[in-house]
């Protein structure tokens, strides 16, 4: 059985047509998601203005400070350590706005971090 041009092309259409809807569904879904991580994580901060992508791994968030509009990708971990084999710290990581750090980073701190404005990684 031969298709004509006019039904192929109609299909095509409407298969495009909902692939994109597939595709917008899940983006606003992952972007739900993210909104809802960042809220439930936001009080466990010193400060929180930023967003972090899920999954993530945070330890030390009291001691922890993200600005305005930084953006943290997924995978990340982020670790304070106020004590290590029985020593004891006062860490501080503190990240700047407008930052953006990528997929998988790795920033950890027994001290001081400080990562400015404006920072791509």
């Amino acid at each position: 059985m031969l298709i004509s041009k006019e039904y192929m092309s109609i299909f095509l259409t409407i298969l495009s047509l909902l692939l994109y809807c597939w595709e917008s569904a899940f983006s606003f879904m992952d972007r739900l998601v993210v909104k809802l991580h960042n809220w439930a994580i936001r009080s466990r901060f010193l400060s929180m203005e930023g967003c972090i992508r899920h999954p993530s791994q945070l330890k030390g968030e009291k001691y922890i400070s993200i600005g305005k509009k930084t953006y943290i990708g997924k995978g990340c971990i982020i670790t304070a350590w106020d004590s290590y084999m029985n020593e004891h710290f006062t860490p501080s990581i503190e990240i700047g706005e407008n930052c953006s750090i990528g997929e998988f980073a790795h920033i950890t701190a027994c001290t001081k971090i400080v990562i400015g404005n404006n920072v791509l990684t």
